[in-house]
């Protein structure tokens, strides 16, 4: 039975903590703890083992359990939004070296596509502008995993979450003449719990460090995509008249505006299949 330690019983940790055990077989083959920071989760799963976890100023306060496992997945966010940023890999850097001292044999954690420059397409080859403070915190705790003596490490950048509970129709984006035409980067929850589940059936496996995109092939414009999903909700945003892109009469219907994120290559490595390959198509499920 494989131990998996999951930290951040967020938006993708609880989903992944109760798909490693919604069925019999996943019950047989995962043990799976959750961490929690002020009070256990309400879960569906009675099979999920809870346990405390807090890292503040760079001091780790957890349960021993949690760390006691084959497998530690960290998918906590950087908090940009709450000032956190500068503290991010500092905490991640707690988290590895409790992880390899406690024996852990396998470390994924969740990045975001956030780290890659403005441009046409981008790839896990291409090269970061680390100007940016929100690049460079994210570049600084992939580095705490990615050089760490921890022989099994793999590093995920996410793009946008949707999923049940998070419905881009509810998104709070402003379309505008400059970005209506900018590609949309997103993948939906199950995506993201699938991929992490194929990275810990690959075991024990050494490696130098892994890096794989997650973002679904589809890439609608923005004034599409959100309009569909407020469509769906019947969302009174969906009156507003469309906005009429500042583009030359002459630029080509496939030219890239915008940043467009590639996440194919866990599907050439890994033979990953995304089920999600039409985000219009799961805005109307």
């Amino acid at each position: 039975m494989q131990r998996v330690g999951i930290i951040g019983g967020g938006f993708i940790g609880t989903a992944l903590a109760e798909a490693l055990v919604e069925n019999s077989s996943d019950k047989q083959k995962y043990q799976v703890c959750l961490s929690f920071r002020t009070s256990r989760q309400k879960l569906t799963n009675s099979s999920i083992n809870q346990a405390f976890c807090n890292v503040s100023d760079g001091e780790l306060n957890a349960d021993e359990v949690l760390f006691n496992v084959d497998s530690l997945v960290i998918c906590i966010p950087p908090g940009f939004k709450k000032g956190l940023g500068d503290s991010y890999s500092t905490k991640i850097k707690s988290l590895v070296e409790k992880g390899y001292s406690s024996g852990v044999k396998q470390i994924i954690f969740t990045s975001s596509i956030g780290i890659y420059p403005e441009g046409a397409e981008v790839d896990e080859n291409t090269a970061l502008d680390l100007s940016t403070e929100k690049a460079r915190a994210l570049y600084d705790a992939e580095q705490e995993v990615l050089t760490s003596r921890v022989k099994n490490k793999q590093v995920i950048r996410l793009a946008g979450l949707i999923g049940a509970t998070r419905h881009p129709g509810r998104f709070k984006v402003k379309l505008t003449a400059d970005n209506a035409l900018e590609p949309v980067n997103m993948v939906t929850q199950k995506d993201v719990v699938a991929a992490i589940k194929l990275l810990l059936e690959q075991g024990a496996r050494e490696n130098n460090g892994d890096i794989y995109n997650v973002v679904a092939p589809h890439h609608p414009s923005k004034q599409s995509f959100y309009r569909y999903a407020r469509q769906q909700l019947n969302d009174e945003r969906i009156n507003e008249p469309l906005v009429v892109p500042e583009v030359a009469p002459t630029m080509a219907r496939n030219t890239t505006i915008g940043k467009r994120v590639s996440g194919l290559k866990i599907c050439h490595k890994l033979g990953f299949e995304y089920q999600t390959d039409n985000l219009l198509r799961f805005v109307f499920s």
